[in-house]
């Protein structure tokens, strides 16, 4: 049987406290979302998550219907090829985003700050 050296154990306390950093993060409060900036062939588009609504979107030759409701966004249908858009699930948290790849449409939840500059260069 062999004995655990110190440089094993570094490892496996590295990867621990790594593990359990990672696990305490994901607790921390996320910043709530604003507004549903929506960039597809068209352009770029916002909508405020405080009006619940239904926008139908062309795009890639595919049409996404995307629903917002109760400050939460997410693409009820789609006939798009693989459907990956619509397992992505309710997006609500600034910073999360919904993309379907084959028409070409990414959504995301911006917050009340983030709303005017999407990018700061500089």
């Amino acid at each position: 049987m062999r004995r655990i050296r110190l440089g094993d154990t570094v490892v496996i306390l590295a990867v621990l406290l790594t593990a359990g950093l990672l696990f305490a993060f994901s607790f921390l409060p996320k910043e709530a979302g604003a507004y549903l900036s929506v960039s597809s062939d068209a352009g770029k588009t916002s909508y405020s998550l405080a009006e619940n609504r239904t926008v139908t979107l062309t795009s890639g030759g595919y049409t996404l219907c995307i629903v917002i409701e109760n400050q939460q966004a997410y693409v009820s249908s789609s006939d798009c090829p693989d459907k990956t858009c619509l397992h992505q699930g309710k997006i609500s948290s600034a910073g999360e985003t919904v993309i379907c790849v084959p028409s070409g449409v990414v959504l995301r939840i911006l917050g009340e700050d983030s709303h005017e500059n999407d990018i700061v260069a500089g």
